[in-house]
Parts: structure tokens; C-alpha cells; sequence
């Protein structure tokens, strides 16, 4: 008859905070990494669509609004709107890394804190926000929002100008808002807010 298998014995508190603490970390270095490399993003694109109307209100002071300046505008344009709108995707996508990210972080605060209730205050990543129309308008994702809506509808308006004027601003304004409603559609599926499990 074989001995019956024997329970493994408890893990040791020390290790099992070490590892939640190491976890811990791990957890706050990537929510940071994350939310730099966005910035790093968006800078860029702002830096880029600002040089982008930079060069266009140089070149249109020489060139008047003619057909070549145009074609300038237009490729411009459509540069600065491809480039604006990945990294519209990026902050949507970054903005659901953020709330896994802390979830996780708030499964590891429980634990630590179910080891060492007086410490669980001085835990780094701190209580959420609650979710507010100020905080939203002041978000990233907001401002690329506002900033690629305008590039779409003036890029198109652009493009319209030979029809006439009341002309490309009616088709520059249509295709702003198809892209307002369109991008919207895409923030809403990939954003959410933070929940907490912890207590008070």
C-alpha cells in the first residue's frame, strides 16, 4: 500500500509578499512605460501637425491658394491625418492597457493588504477617480479628436474648392463630423473605467 501523498506545507508570508511586492512593481513600471511611450506619440503628432500648418502658411504666401498649393495641402493633409488617426487607435488601445493594468494592481493591493492591513495606505498606485466630464475633455483622446476631426474636414474642404466655396465648406464640415461620429464609435468600444475591489 503506498503512503498517501503528503500536503505541501504553507508558503512562507515573507516569500509570498515578496513576490506580491515584486509583482507590484513590475505592475507600476508598466502602467508607467505605457503612459510615457503614449506621450512620447502624441507629442510627435502635434509637433508634426503643427509644422504641417507652419509650411502651408509659408507656401501660401507665395503661392496664393492656387493648384499647386493645393496638391501641397492635400498630401500634407493626408499625412497628418493617417498618422494622427494610428495614433488616435494607440490612445484608445493605451487607454485599455491603463484600466488592466490597474485592476491588476488592485488584485495585488488586496492581497498585499490582506498580509499587512496598517501598510495597504502607503501602497503606490493609489484610490481611482471617479470617471467625470472634466476629466474626459482634458484626456488625450479628446484633444487628437478635435485636432484630426479639423485636418479631415479642412482636408476635404480643400479638395473641394474648386466647386465653390459654400461648396467645400458644406463637404468639409460633412466629413468632419462622419469622422467625429466614426472615431467616437472606436474610443467607446476600447475605453472604460477603473474598478476597485478594495474596501472603502
Amino acid at each position: 500500500m503506498e503512503d498517501p501523498v503528503p500536503n505541501p506545507p504553507p508558503a512562507d508570508p515573507d516569500v509570498h509578499a515578496q513576490v506580491l511586492g515584486t509583482g507590484h512593481a513590475g505592475l507600476l513600471a508598466a502602467r508607467g512605460q505605457n503612459r510615457s511611450e503614449l506621450a512620447g506619440r502624441v507629442t510627435a503628432q502635434l509637433t508634426m501637425t503643427s509644422a504641417v500648418l507652419v509650411t502651408l502658411a509659408l507656401v501660401v504666401q507665395e503661392t496664393g491658394y492656387d493648384d499647386r498649393f493645393r496638391w501641397l495641402a492635400a498630401g500634407l493633409g493626408l499625412a497628418a491625418l493617417v498618422t494622427g488617426s494610428l495614433t488616435l487607435v494607440r490612445a484608445v488601445h493605451a487607454t485599455g492597457d491603463e484600466r488592466r493594468l490597474s485592476l491588476a494592481l488592485d488584485r495585488l493591493e488586496d492581497a498585499l493588504a490582506e498580509l499587512d492591513p496598517d501598510g495597504a495606505a502607503h501602497l503606490g498606485s493609489g484610490a481611482p477617480e471617479p470617471p467625470s466630464v472634466a476629466r474626459l475633455l482634458g484626456s488625450t483622446w479628446v484633444l487628437l479628436l478635435i485636432v484630426n476631426t479639423l485636418v479631415a474636414g479642412g482636408l476635404v474642404g480643400l479638395l473641394a474648392g474648386p466647386w465653390g466655396t459654400s461648396e467645400a465648406v458644406g463637404t468639409g464640415v460633412l466629413v468632419g463630423l462622419l469622422y467625429l461620429v466614426a472615431a467616437i464609435l472606436l474610443g467607446t468600444r476600447g475605453t472604460g473605467t477603473r474598478q476597485s475591489s478594495r474596501p472603502g
